[in-house]
């Protein structure tokens, strides 16, 4: 019964070991969690205004080539049509 008894408390010691160091390294696990949602969160908004930006920068430039498209048929006296395929 003695090897019992000494396994029993090597086991239990081994255990109690493993929860302190778990108790250690929780703070850290956590911390590293909350830092990584965060940074996900920041991508997740910079990426948003990034489409933003480049949806405005397209539509300003749609209007922009349109608008130059216009000026150079009323100083050409041309009109612009479609050819026939």
């Amino acid at each position: 019964m003695d090897t019992y008894e000494s396994l029993r408390a090597s086991l239990a010691n081994a255990l109690s070991q493993l929860g302190s160091q778990l108790a250690e390294y929780a703070p850290k696990l956590l911390g590293a969690a909350l830092l990584l949602l965060l940074g996900w969160l920041i991508a997740r908004v910079l990426r948003g205004l990034a489409v933003k930006v480049m949806h405005l920068l397209e539509l300003v430039l749609h209007r922009l080539w349109r608008g130059s498209r216009r000026r150079v048929f009323r100083r050409s006296s041309c009109t612009p049509t479609r050819r026939a395929s």
